[in-house]
């Protein structure tokens, strides 16, 4: 795979990952989470490659 192909992937991945991660915090902010302290958010990247 070529590095820009990889590199766009990578990058398409993360941009997902902080959409969702945005929406939880929000949800969260917004009350509608009330557990949301006891969950531990885990990076879903790795710096392996």
């Amino acid at each position: 795979m070529d590095p820009i192909r990889s590199f766009c992937g990578k990058l398409r991945s993360l941009a997902s990952t902080l959409d969702c991660e945005t929406a939880r915090l929000q949800r969260a902010l917004d009350g509608e989470e009330s557990a949301f302290i006891k969950i531990q958010l885990k990076p879903s990247y790795s710096n392996s490659n």
